[in-house]
């Protein structure tokens, strides 16, 4: 990305800075990250480029998220992120927005917000028909459901997780949808059918 940066211009530069940022984030450099989202979010605005600036805001969320566990902060960035998403049709990486937003919520408790982040990012992949992240999705809502004390909602979610597993033959997403089913039975107190899906994951 770096070699390849002195050739771009405009929007195709501001693009490659956002992605790098994401790069350094992942490989636990603070301020690289932060240097190549300040610079994406400046030229963004330089030349009005609205899904540069959504991009880079959703960059600027994950680093507080990442390295200072600001989950307020990050929940605003996420925000404002994704309110300049809703002004272009270029909604490329927007799941990333509503990763950044699922994730602060989640930590702060706020649960039924965190849900519906979490719906719409199910809706997206839903459109795109990935298995594997549609079943992630439904997986974090069993999760935020059970941890809210909403049984019942978490039960329906893990049932969803359920059918995809029938539907897509993958044995890794059936064990997983068993371990929740467990997890759920063990908030429950039903130690019984905890373990017998325990045992079904494991065999």
């Amino acid at each position: 990305l770096k070699k390849i940066l002195p050739a771009l211009k405009d929007t195709a530069r501001i693009d490659c800075l956002n992605e790098l940022s994401r790069e350094y984030v992942q490989k636990e450099k603070k301020g690289s990250a932060i240097y190549f989202a300040g610079l994406a979010m400046q030229e963004s605005e330089k030349i009005n480029y609205i899904h540069g600036i959504a991009v880079a805001l959703a960059r600027q969320a994950r680093i507080v998220k990442h390295f200072d566990d600001d989950f307020i902060q990050a929940e605003k960035l996420g925000k404002e992120s994704l309110s300049w998403f809703e002004k272009t049709d270029n909604k490329d990486g927007i799941t990333d927005t509503y990763n950044e937003l699922t994730s602060s919520l989640h930590a702060q408790s706020l649960f039924e917000e965190t849900a519906t982040y979490n719906l719409k990012l199910y809706e997206h992949y839903k459109i795109k028909g990935n298995t594997d992240d549609l079943f992630s999705v439904l997986l974090v809502l069993t999760v935020i459901y059970k941890e809210a004390g909403n049984y019942e909602k978490c039960f329906y979610y893990i049932q969803q997780c359920r059918q995809l597993a029938a539907t897509s033959g993958n044995q890794f997403i059936l064990q997983c949808y068993l371990f929740g089913l467990g997890g759920l039975y063990m908030k429950i107190e039903d130690y019984s059918s905890a373990l017998t899906a325990y045992r079904q994951a494991f065999a």
